[in-house]
């Protein structure tokens, strides 16, 4: 079996972060992400409409990924079983968290929430971190799972949301 040094080096320096510099990176993806969302405006955060992909509904889909993943992590904490993954794009549930959500201000706030959560769910499995687990039909391990949701995804969708801000080019 490769090693994760072998097969993504980056990814391997992410799974080496202490959790105090993947919150400290996760709260700056976020600060990133709210800056450019901001930029972009209410009315073109919705430029598509609800069943496009518009930065609101990207948004809405990482806060969707960030609890489905702090479902999992409670469930590992409270040693059970975490149960089955949703898949990446199902509609539902971002569809719900964007039209929850009245205003920009108030996704970002369930976004800083989520991260919130991720991170206090995060310090009471430390040292079970690295321990691999059964989510859905893949083995992972939650610092994966953490990492995914607070870092890898936000950081993609910050790099997106800035260069439709016009904060970023190509």
């Amino acid at each position: 079996m490769t090693s994760s040094d072998e097969r993504d080096p980056r990814r391997a320096a992410m799974e080496r972060l202490s959790l105090e510099e993947v919150e400290e990176a996760a709260g700056e993806l976020q600060r990133r992400l709210g800056v450019a969302l901001r930029r972009i405006g209410e009315r073109d955060a919705d430029r598509g409409g609800m069943h496009a992909s518009n930065p609101r509904r990207q948004v809405a889909e990482l806060a969707a990924l960030c609890e489905v993943t702090a479902i999992g992590l409670g469930a590992i904490a409270a040693g059970l079983p975490p149960g089955p993954r949703l898949p990446p794009a199902h509609p539902t549930l971002p569809a719900a968290i964007a039209y929850g959500a009245p205003n920009l201000a108030a996704l970002l706030t369930r976004l800083e929430q989520d991260r919130r959560l991720l991170t206090s769910l995060a310090r009471q499995l430390e040292s079970r971190l690295d321990l691999t687990v059964l989510f859905g039909s893949d083995g992972v391990t939650p610092r994966q799972l953490l990492l995914d949701a607070l870092i890898e995804q936000p950081a993609r969708l910050a790099l997106e949301l800035e260069q439709v801000a016009g904060l970023r080019e190509l």
